[in-house]
């Protein structure tokens, strides 16, 4: 990917990989966890519109899951359809919740 990066945008893998090594050591990441966190800042830095995209989408996500339903993202964003649950203890509950729909 950060060759990809360094192509698409010609720039040289020192203008942007010392910037996601400072915030790795930043925010004090356990060794298991450093990968992964510089995995998800090149596809950020590759696929700008698919990541903001994704965030904005777990955004709404957590705005629904504070009403109380759990929107379950499929694990690849082109795929189609959502789902949603809705988590309620009685019929009042579920009165209650559906009562802010629109």
């Amino acid at each position: 990917m950060a060759i990809d990066i360094k192509e698409r945008d010609n720039i040289f893998l020192e203008d942007f990989l010392p910037k996601i090594e400072k915030e790795i050591i930043d925010k004090k990441l356990k060794e298991s966890d450093r990968g992964t966190f510089l995995i998800s800042r090149l596809r950020e830095k590759r696929y700008p519109k698919v990541s903001a995209f994704k965030k904005e989408l777990e955004e709404k996500k957590n705005l629904l899951k504070r009403e109380g339903f759990n929107l379950i993202l499929p694990s690849n964003i082109e795929e189609e359809g959502y789902k949603i649950e809705i988590s309620f203890r009685d019929d009042k509950d579920l009165l209650e919740k559906s009562k802010n729909w629109k």
